[in-house]
């Protein structure tokens, strides 16, 4: 039980990597109540796995993706996160199959990933490394396929940019490939 507290907590700071949250957000996002997510946020932070800061009369928590175990937190929420996602859509699994195989990450973005009923199509940031195959664009799950490519210092320059587009693939992405490569890659643009 205490795993899957943790992991809620680390999805939720996942989703603001570079800011953080304060206690009660993490708390809301994670479903979780205050005083168990400040009792987890403390251990973690002994542990070095968050970082803090203070922001006016607010303390905010941020996942430090410069620790191992707080990297591999990270990876382990990205797949529970899959897993739920993939329950509600199981026409998806093949999606990882047809985004070629030079691909390194697929995180799945935009109305699809978010749980829209009926997704204008579906966004997919491919990051690679080397030269990529473009998946055909054809009808699959309600919608046809946009990839969006990119390689590794690509992704990791859009980041430090605070490219709005970026922003919203952390917030509401589903990774399907490649959760410990993005997770460095993210780790690096955050650092």
């Amino acid at each position: 039980m205490k795993m899957e507290k943790l992991l809620g907590i680390t999805e939720a700071m996942c989703t603001n990597v570079a800011e953080g949250y304060n206690i009660n957000t993490i708390a809301k996002l994670a479903r979780i109540d205050v005083a168990t997510t400040y009792r987890i946020l403390k251990e973690m932070e002994k542990r070095n796995e968050v970082m803090k800061s203070k922001k006016g009369n607010n303390l905010f928590y941020r996942i430090n993706l410069g620790n191992t175990s707080a990297l591999k937190y990270c990876e382990l929420a990205s797949i529970e996160r899959r897993k739920r996602f993939l329950l509600r859509h199981p026409e998806m699994i093949n999606l990882a199959a047809k985004a070629g195989k030079n691909a390194e990450v697929l995180l799945l973005f935009g109305s699809m990933a978010r749980g829209e009923k009926k997704p204008r199509d579906i966004d997919l940031l491919v990051i690679y490394e080397g030269r990529h195959n473009a998946p055909d664009a054809e009808p699959l799950g309600g919608g046809k396929i946009s990839p969006i490519f990119m390689g590794r210092e690509e992704f990791v320059k859009k980041m430090r940019e605070r490219n709005a587009v970026v922003a919203s693939m952390l917030m509401d992405g589903v990774l399907l490939r490649g959760e410990d490569v993005f997770w460095k890659i993210v780790g690096s643009g955050c650092l």
